[in-house]
């Protein structure tokens, strides 16, 4: 609330004067920071204004929207208006019943929500949902929101897990971007504990008292209050510990302005054990109101001799005002501005009672202030009151005594005050659906310190959300991927935005991998002014990926060994060949050096040959024991054309057997490869035997085979082996590549469908299509080294 003495703030008191900063000169700095310096403030979505919780709540790929009690659908994200519009095409959805908006859910959803209703407790459920031939595994969350003044309601939270539950599928890129803006707040709005440390301070306030919300924040600082008011505002402050739990205040405070009027709304924060947790003040500059206020004082002395001067400042105020008399049993005037407000003319308002104009739960309050009034008190309060139409609508109403026409009657100054409800309770809706999201929210700092987390952040990370709270994001990455992380910062600062995986650290240490979305917040002139960040654990994902990997590892390594015992035979045969040459040559030197006169000449020449052809032999063993051992999958520059050569080389006798001509066409001085090169001879051989075996058929002249390399960009190179086969694609010819289709009689259809995948694993792609008279061409693509 305030005294009369200014304190200014102590920074030893602020824990997050000791966190690390966002350029933290090493991780274990950035470390320490969260194990040593934890921020004792509480955390509570109400920090943030409606604009960018609703920021929040449209960045969020969840699927949310809320139900009040007649199944009406009152709010969603954007997220949720996508999902729709997949069956209704584009549409508006609010206020329309739910079984109309989700037509393809199941009738039991009506009875979930009535049972939330009736029970006030949420249900967790798990379906199975088709939308336009599409099915979706969802998990859904049904939230209770009690009634606070406007209805109960049911806030629903539902998220897509169809890729949990197909772990073996890519993980496909989030459809949804995570955006926020923030306005400039042109209310004051002020959240402190209990204790008075600033807990949220909007950008106005700080305007208004010269402080950054970084000196306030954490801090405690009292602005001076006149010394007329103090007494006043004590007063008042003690209504925030009893229902309602709130209070109005006026009050003069010494700003950069000079001493200026503030009138003050305050809410008291409870937990849902109805303890006091926080305070929660909505302020306004009211400064020419109180001018204007003590202008029509004084105007009102002039007018008890002039009553035409009188009617001209009634009928002229923009607020609305209503004379009683002094029991309040009948109106008596109303000024053109409340009639419009109310609905009624004139002659219709005067000789109402006012009870009538109020909502039935608020009359006996009504009673109480008119009768505060009677003794000469000014109350200020908030009420309901209704229009001639029925609807109600929320007031601030401002009461004293005055005399008219010389008797004592009841002045009413009526302020329309829906809109501001309004705003407060679309507060409320955003931030349980923040704080119930099942992704990981973070807002922070440009400097990365951090001022927001939700609970499923803190519990991905292993910490409490108030032991979160400005400490510097850098001590939730990894120290091993700290590298990555910063580029990702960077990226955000300068374009705006990042989308990626990146390594995070628990609390214990263990290393988690996370699926990230950051967003730059900028204010209405487009600067930045902090960051939000939406983060998903994908560790069971990454799990199921790698055991995947491991299964086509094993089931490529069969399968080279499948080859090698195709080729056996004729492997065999090439070996035979040096082995015959070897033994031949060994029988010459032999006869030379039993010979009387020994031509050393000649016994070196045969020599020559013997180790020659061992080095033959000894190569194609070479070749055959690298593509049959069996071992973990490992990258490194290669030269392609090496390892097209390799796979040439165990093919050799299947091609001279087949009468096929060769043709290799590559530029000089290829660029390297970063592949596992065992892996990529597979495809090589398997490409190449499918080509050889093709044109069997066709006669031997016409039995040509082509490989061509060539660089696509500096990221690929594109390798194409061409046939001149008889093979027959289907209409659709990526069925090629699906696991046992074949043309092959004898065939299982596993061999390009490996293929394919130890492309895909290397980040390439691989097509095929039909050549013209005949014959085929399969083109796959190679990840250059980065840089090269």
């Amino acid at each position: 609330m305030g005294t009369s003495k200014r304190k200014q703030p102590n920074k030893s008191e602020n824990p997050a004067n000791s966190t690390a900063s966002p350029s933290a000169k090493n991780n274990s700095t950035a470390s320490a920071s969260v194990n040593n310096h934890l921020a004792p403030s509480e955390i509570n979505t109400e920090q943030l204004d409606a604009t960018q919780l609703s920021a929040v709540i449209n960045a969020l790929d969840d699927i949310i929207h809320v139900v009040d009690k007649k199944l009406h659908v009152v709010l969603y994200n954007n997220a949720c208006q996508h999902w729709l519009e997949q069956y209704h095409g584009h549409a508006k959805f609010l206020h329309k019943p739910l079984q109309e908006v989700f037509p393809f859910l199941s009738h039991k959803i009506t009875q979930e929500y009535q049972h939330v209703f009736s029970s006030q407790h949420s249900l967790d459920t798990e379906e199975s949902t088709t939308v336009n031939e599409q099915k979706y595994i969802t998990r859904t969350r049904k939230i209770f929101l009690p009634d606070k003044g406007h209805g109960p309601k049911v806030l629903t939270v539902i998220r897509d897990i169809t890729q949990q539950r197909q772990a073996e599928q890519q993980l496909r890129d989030s459809e949804a971007n995570y955006r926020m803006l923030v306005e400039n707040q042109t209310e004051l709005v002020v959240k402190t504990d209990l204790e008075g440390h600033y807990q949220f301070v909007s950008p106005s306030y700080c305007e208004l008292f010269g402080k950054t919300e970084k000196q306030l924040l954490g801090q405690k600082y009292v602005p001076v209050i006149h010394q007329d008011d103090i007494v006043a505002a004590q007063k008042t402050a003690k209504r925030l510990l009893k229902p309602p739990y709130t209070c109005y205040v006026e009050e003069r405070v010494e700003t950069n302005l000079g001493w200026r009027w503030l009138a003050w709304a305050d809410r008291a924060i409870r937990d849902n054990k109805g303890n006091i947790t926080a305070i929660l003040r909505v302020g306004r500059d009211v400064t020419e109101r109180r001018n204007a206020e003590q202008a029509r004082q004084q105007a009102e002395e002039v007018l008890a001799r002039s009553e035409q001067q009188y009617r001209t400042i009634f009928e002229s105020t923009t607020d609305g005002l209503v004379v009683l008399d002094i029991d309040a049993a009948v109106v008596v005037d109303a000024n053109p501005a409340a009639c419009t407000m109310y609905g009624y003319d004139r002659e219709e308002l005067v000789g109402k009672n006012p009870r009538e104009l109020f909502h039935p739960d608020d009359v006996p309050y009504f009673d109480a202030n008119i009768a505060r009034v009677r003794n000469n008190e000014t109350i200020v309060t908030v009420a309901r009151d209704r229009r001639k139409d029925g609807t109600y609508f929320d007031i601030e109403v401002i009461g004293c005594r005055i005399d008219y026409h010389g008797q004592p009657h009841i002045l009413t100054v009526v302020r329309d005050i829906t809109e501001r409800k309004q705003a407060e309770e679309e507060v409320r809706l955003l931030s349980a659906a923040i704080q119930q999201s099942l992704q990981g929210i973070a807002v922070c700092e440009l400097d990365g310190t951090i001022i927001f987390v939700n609970e499923a952040f803190a519990e991905q990370h292993g910490y409490k959300a108030t032991a979160l709270i400005g400490q510097n994001i850098a001590a939730c990455y990894s120290l091993e991927n700290w590298p990555a992380a910063e580029a990702a910062q960077g990226q955000m600062l300068h374009h705006g935005e990042f989308s990626g995986e990146l390594w995070h650290n628990r609390r214990d240490g263990a290393a988690f991998p996370c699926l990230v979305r950051l967003s730059l917040l900028r204010d209405s002139f487009g600067r930045a002014i902090a960051a939000v960040g939406a983060f998903q654990d994908i560790s069971e994902l990454r799990q199921a990926q790698d055991q995947a990997n491991e299964h086509q590892a094993q089931l490529a390594h069969a399968a080279r060994l499948s080859t090698m015992g195709e080729m056996a035979s004729g492997l065999a045969h090439e070996i035979n060949q040096p082995l015959c040459a070897i033994s031949t040559y060994a029988s010459s030197c032999l006869r030379l050096l039993a010979a009387k006169d020994v031509d050393l000449k000649d016994v070196r020449t045969a020599t020559q040959e013997i180790v020659t052809q061992a080095e033959r032999a000894a190569n194609i063993i070479r070749r055959m024991r690298s593509f049959a051992r069996k071992q973990p999958p490992s990258r490194s520059a290669v030269n392609v054309r090496n390892v097209i050569n390799d796979a040439l080389g165990l093919l050799e006798p299947e091609v001279k057997k087949s009468q096929v001509k060769i043709k290799i066409k590559a530029i000089p001085n290829l660029p390297p490869v970063w592949v596992d090169a065992i892996q990529i001879e597979q495809v090589l051989i398997n490409l190449l035997r499918n080509a050889i075996e093709a044109m069997q058929p066709t006669a031997p002249e016409d039995r040509k085979l082509s490989i061509t390399i060539e660089v696509v960009d500096e990221h690929f190179l594109e390798v194409s082996v061409s046939d001149t086969g008889n093979m027959q694609l289907p209409d659709d010819p990526k069925k090629v590549f699906e696991a046992f289709f074949t043309t092959k009689p004898e065939g299982l259809g596993m061999g390009l469908s490996i293929s394919s995948s130890i492309i895909q694993q290397h980040g390439g792609t691989m097509t095929v299509q039909a050549n013209r008279p005949n014959g085929a061409t399969f083109v796959f693509t190679l990840p250059r080294i980065p840089n090269i």
